[in-house]
């Protein structure tokens, strides 16, 4: 199991979520983007139908689609049934069922609180015997 753990220059971690959602889902993977609140959820549900003029992104709120879910969902709290491929990290702990995944990515806003978070998280993963990856992206 890997995490990897991107610190990114600005507060604006739907935005980056979505990029790499949609890079996730270009190389073939099925992606679980777990989020604190059901409010955050229809955020960035929202956010995906527009951060980029010209592209698609298939997804959909965890529970919308049961039978044929979208490559890519959405929720807050439950632990998806379809996805165990790529968690992308929304939220402000490390998910309990993390460890159902192959690859973690975890979206760190550059501010006191999120790299306070970030260090707690950091270290469950690690107990968790991640292989833990830092992408710096501050610069």
């Amino acid at each position: 199991m890997r995490a990897d753990f991107y610190y990114i220059p600005d507060e604006n971690h739907l935005h980056f979520a979505c990029r790499i959602a949609q890079k996730a889902f270009e190389n073939n993977h099925q992606v679980y983007i777990h989020v604190s609140s059901d409010a955050e959820a229809d955020e960035l549900n929202k956010l995906l139908w527009t951060f980029q003029q010209n592209s698609f992104v298939p997804h959909g709120l965890l529970g919308d689609y049961k039978d044929d879910p979208p490559p890519i969902e959405i929720g807050a709290g439950d632990k998806p049934e379809h996805h165990d491929d790529v968690l992308i990290n929304l939220s402000l702990d490390m998910p309990h069922f993390a460890q159902g995944f192959k690859r973690v990515l975890e979206v760190i806003a550059n501010n006191n609180n999120g790299n306070t978070q970030a260090n707690h998280r950091k270290k469950r993963y690690q107990d968790a015997q991640f292989e833990i990856h830092e992408h710096d992206l501050r610069q």
